[in-house]
């Protein structure tokens, strides 16, 4: 008796299943019409052109990212970390994060929306701390959470300016 010349050899009393494909069920097989498939392609045309007329709301560039027919999930092009964001097929905005950051201190903004009201929320950030540590929840200050309308700061401020700004949507909301 010999060594198996292959691995296969080693089991080849053995009886080899049959793989069996699970049946496709009828709704599934439905085929699109020609114009369901045109009215999609012009909607997902749409929604392309909306998506590249984002701008990032820290610095200003070009979002960019996957476009599917019925959402987007969009980033900074300049900087990942900048902005990135989320819109669903009604073009509208569902979730975003935006990270301003200055010479010793980061501020990390937060807004998921629900239904008409965003849920927003602002933490403070030590950049000091090695990044492995400074995203943690625990390492983070929150320093302003707010229940409404969708707000932006403006593009270019300073440390000074974007905190006054924080200041004024504490003292107003």
């Amino acid at each position: 008796m010999g060594q198996p010349q292959s691995y296969k050899d080693l089991f080849k009393n053995i009886k080899q299943r049959k793989q069996v494909a699970a049946p496709i069920p009828p709704q599934i097989l439905k085929t699109r019409t020609q114009e369901q498939a045109k009215a999609e392609a012009k909607l997902q045309k749409e929604f392309i052109k909306f998506a590249n007329d984002q701008r990032c709301e820290v610095c200003g560039d070009q979002l960019d990212g996957p476009v599917y027919f019925n959402r987007a999930s969009l980033y900074c092009v300049s900087n990942n970390d900048h902005f990135k964001s989320g819109y669903n097929q009604n073009k509208k905005l569902m979730d975003s994060y935006a990270l301003y950051s200055f010479d010793v201190v980061e501020y990390e903004v937060f807004a998921s929306a629900r239904d008409d009201e965003y849920n927003v929320k602002i933490y403070q950030l030590d950049k000091h701390l090695t990044p492995q540590f400074r995203y943690r929840l625990s390492e983070k200050k929150k320093i302003f959470e707010y229940v409404g309308t969708r707000f932006e700061f403006p593009k270019g401020l300073s440390q000074k300016e974007f905190e006054q700004n924080i200041k004024l949507f504490i003292t107003f909301s």
